[in-house]
C-alpha cells in the first residue's frame, strides 16, 4: 500500500491541522460525524502503528468511557473503511492501524520538514 500513498499524486491525504479533513486524489471524502473523525484523527497521529482499542476508548471518551464504547469503536471503523476504503484500516492486536505513510498526513509532514530544516 505505501506506494500507492506517496507524496506526489497522493491517494490518501489527511489534514489535522485546522479542521480534520481527508481527500483522495484531490477530491474531499466525507468523514462523518465527531467520534468517527476524532478515531481517524488518532490513528493518523499513529499512521502505520497499532494503536490500542483501550488508547482509542480513552481517546474518543476520556475518562469514564460507556459500556458500548468498543462496540461504537468497532462501527466506527467500519464506517471509516466504507469511505476511505477497506484496506485503509486493519486490524492488528491490540486494535488498529491505519495503514497510510506518515507522508500521507500534514502534521507528519510538518514534523519532517521542521527535522530538516534545523538540519540546514
Amino acid at each position: 500500500m505505501g506506494g500507492a500513498h506517496r507524496r506526489e499524486g497522493r491517494e490518501l491525504d489527511v489534514r489535522l491541522l485546522g479542521p480534520l479533513e481527508v481527500s483522495r486524489q484531490g477530491r474531499a471524502v466525507p468523514i462523518g460525524g465527531p467520534k468517527p473523525r476524532a478515531l481517524l484523527a488518532a490513528l493518523a497521529l499513529d499512521a502505520r502503528r497499532v494503536v490500542s482499542v483501550d488508547g482509542l476508548l480513552e481517546s474518543l471518551w476520556p475518562g469514564e468511557p460507556p459500556e458500548t464504547a468498543a462496540h461504537a469503536v468497532q462501527v466506527y471503523v467500519s464506517q471509516l473503511r466504507k469511505v476511505l476504503g477497506p484496506d485503509t484500516i486493519t486490524t492488528r492486536p491490540p486494535g488498529y492501524v491505519l495503514e497510510l505513510d506518515p507522508g500521507g498526513v500534514d502534521v507528519h509532514r510538518f514534523a519532517r520538514l521542521v527535522g530538516e530544516g534545523r538540519e540546514t
